[in-house]
């Protein structure tokens, strides 16, 4: 697992810590980033609701995290330190200098403010090149973009490096060293907006999510950056040849709740249950050969009936998945039975019906042999299951 050691006090410094942990970093926070372990588990907890909800697929697994009270036991082993220097540049270099004696000769020296011209602070070492700039937009653990800066000294493998680590944290360079991308500038300056006009706490973050969220569905600046790192983790299966075993109901969907998925009852909104049951159907068709490219020649599935069971609650940021049973898959119709879970937390069940169409005329027609051969395999994988507990049943029977 990569390791990131963070330097500093402030803001900065607590955000990089909270966004390297829940990106699935351990992290070695050198004592004085957090002024409390009590404050520093409140942000992470907040940190990480807000977070997740950018994601449309399953977030990683949280690293570790570790204080420490020596500098060389906290930089000893990392692969990336990001450090928030003293205003003071001859405080900045010493401290700068003495971290690059200590570090690792291959970690990245990130350093977290815009105070200093990193070219003041990589003289201070005889190991310039590993030294740039990484500055973040607050809250570092939510915004998506980076101003990264570097010099003549950085070698672009070093540098290559450092912009794959800030994409894999779900972050992309923007400033004068990065190239021109006019969306992801404006879309990052519209964000910089509400958060510099809107106090700091989880009415920020929601309004944030909400327009990073916005951002996603246009796939427009920031939005794409986070649509192709949910394409790089997305865990769940695209083809049937990937599904482990075809002979049990297939995962179809996973994610956390986000934060603009609940209501007033602080719990997911019944209509995001069917949100999410329409994904997990989605992701049936993709299976069984209705993909995008299908569509695109001119036919598709049609939903003509929906049964959903609310059976738990959910709140956000709590992981969630749906697993899929086809009940029946030949001719014209698809018939789906979808579980919710939390763990192993039964929250809701959605019975679907579907009806193959032509959509140059809008009626119903068989599916090409492209579709009807493994809708039919699944089908038939799945016909020795039990049917499941509530299939076929009407509003109010028990």
């Amino acid at each position: 697992m990569p390791r990131a050691a963070i330097i500093g006090s402030g803001p900065a410094a607590a955000g990089w810590a909270a966004r390297f942990q829940l990106m699935g970093w351990d992290v070695v926070v050198h004592a004085g980033v957090v002024p409390s372990s009590a404050q520093g588990s409140d942000l992470l907890a907040r940190a990480g609701r807000a977070l997740s909800s950018l994601s449309d697929v399953v977030p990683p697994r949280p690293g570790r995290r570790s204080l420490q009270q020596d500098l060389a036991a906290t930089v000893a082993g990392v692969d990336w330190i990001a450090v928030c220097p003293p205003p003071d540049l001859p405080a900045a270099r010493d401290l700068i200098a003495t971290v690059a004696a200590l570090c690792p000769p291959n970690a990245i020296i990130a350093i977290g403010s815009a105070d200093h011209d990193i070219a003041a602070l990589q003289s201070a070492t005889a190991s310039p090149g590993q030294i740039i700039g990484a500055v973040g937009f607050d809250p570092i653990y939510l915004m998506p973009s980076v101003a990264m800066t570097q010099s003549r000294a950085n070698p672009a493998p070093v540098v290559a490096g450092a912009v794959a680590t800030l994409r894999s944290l779900g972050m992309v360079p923007v400033g004068e060293n990065a190239p021109r991308d006019t969306a992801l500038v404006e879309t990052q300056q519209a964000l910089c907006v509400v958060a510099d006009n809107v106090p700091d706490g989880d009415a920020r973050d929601r309004l944030l999510v909400t327009l990073l969220r916005g951002f996603k569905t246009c796939n427009h600046g920031v939005g794409s950056v986070l649509n192709a790192l949910d394409l790089a983790r997305d865990t769940v299966s695209r083809t049937l040849g990937s599904v482990d075993d075809l002979s049990r109901p297939v995962t179809t969907f996973a994610r956390a709740v986000p934060l603009d998925w609940t209501d007033y009852n602080g719990h997911m909104t019944e209509a995001r249950y069917l949100h999410a049951f329409g994904e997990a159907t989605d992701r049936m068709m993709i299976l069984v050969g209705c993909t995008p490219g299908y569509v695109a020649a001119g036919h598709s599935f049609f939903t003509a009936e929906t049964h959903i069971r609310h059976l738990d609650e959910v709140q956000e940021g709590t992981g969630i998945h749906i697993d899929t049973q086809v009940l029946a898959g030949r001719g014209k119709k698809m018939h789906l039975f979808h579980r919710m879970w939390a763990g192993d937390r039964l929250l809701a069940t959605g019975e679907h019906m579907l009806i193959h169409v032509s959509l140059t005329t809008r009626s119903a027609c068989a599916p090409s042999d492209a579709v009807a051969i493994p809708l039919a395999r699944i089908a038939a994988a799945h016909a020795g299951l039990p049917m499941p507990d509530g299939a076929g049943r009407a509003v109010g029977r028990k």
